[in-house]
């Protein structure tokens, strides 16, 4: 059985911040390829070539121009690259202002990457530049503060044309608004609530309100939501834990484990101990 780690800001960086750069030539000695989790914010730029990762058990492939974000708690993974010439940026989400973290949640609801224009993608590239060299030089009073600034700045642009891509969509603000809340509870909640009722009722709102929100962003009905939730949240511990599937179930929540265990095979394909079995 594998070990789902937990990295930790503290541990990552005495200041909160971050960079890793990948080149061609030096790819294999910064890539972390175990599947593990963080709580902090990560957020990619592809230079030129590709590269493919694993995060929440969805595949994503990246090429120049690229760039995607990871929010805290995502379980993820390098999986391979190709002449790969990248950076990504690791920093604490208590740098990040909420109005951008909002941005975030909101853009996560339907993706977690973009393509860049050619002069964002010449801005990112300079500011990397920029933030190595000062990180490297490792001699200046202000280093810290100017490290910040420009992370900032990467940021800035990264959400920038996020919030652009967002204003493109024409979706509904109310509609976005309540599916972020109620993604936020999910997350919360998702080991205790089971019903659309049980969230709408948080919210004040009527079930089949909520349901119309949530479906004209996501795609799926928030009983589906939930029902993803709940088999992320299985896989992980089916995979990173030693708890028998029942276990797991009542874990989740569920007494009748019988019933967890079909939910789990129609959603999955496979049954819990299959699943768990095929990635050991």
């Amino acid at each position: 059985m594998q070990k789902l780690l937990q990295h930790r800001v503290k541990d990552m960086s005495e200041t909160g911040i971050l960079l890793r750069i990948f080149t061609p030539d030096a790819i294999e000695a910064t890539p972390v390829t175990y599947m593990h989790q963080d709580d902090y914010y990560t957020f990619g730029f592809v230079d030129s070539g590709e590269c493919h990762i694993h995060a929440d058990f969805n595949e994503y492939r990246f090429s120049s121009g690229s760039i995607a974000f990871l929010q805290p708690g995502q379980v993820h993974s390098f999986i391979s690259s190709s002449e790969l010439s990248a950076f990504m940026l690791m920093i604490d989400s208590a740098f990040i202002p909420d109005g951008h973290k909002r941005i975030l949640e909101e853009y996560a609801l339907t993706s977690q990457t973009s393509d860049v224009t050619a002069g964002q993608h010449s801005q990112l590239k300079t500011l990397f530049d920029m933030t190595a060299n000062i990180i490297n030089g490792n001699n200046h009073t202000f280093t810290h503060s100017l490290t910040l600034h420009l992370s900032l700045s990467v940021i800035d642009i990264i959400t920038a044309n996020i919030a652009t891509r967002l204003n493109s969509q024409n979706f509904n603000k109310r509609y976005i608004e309540l599916t972020v809340t109620f993604k936020s509870l999910l997350r919360r909640h998702a080991d205790i609530i089971h019903s659309p009722s049980g969230y709408a009722g948080l919210m004040n709102l009527s079930p089949a309100y909520l349901n119309e929100a949530v479906k004209a962003i996501t795609g799926i009905n928030v009983s589906q939501n939930i029902q993803n939730e709940i088999i992320v949240r299985a896989k992980r511990r089916l995979m990173y834990t030693g708890m028998s599937v029942k276990e797991i179930a009542h874990g989740l929540g569920f007494e009748d484990y019988a019933y967890f265990t079909r939910m789990f095979t129609k959603t999955a394909g496979c049954t819990p101990t299959d699943f768990r079995k095929r990635h050991k």
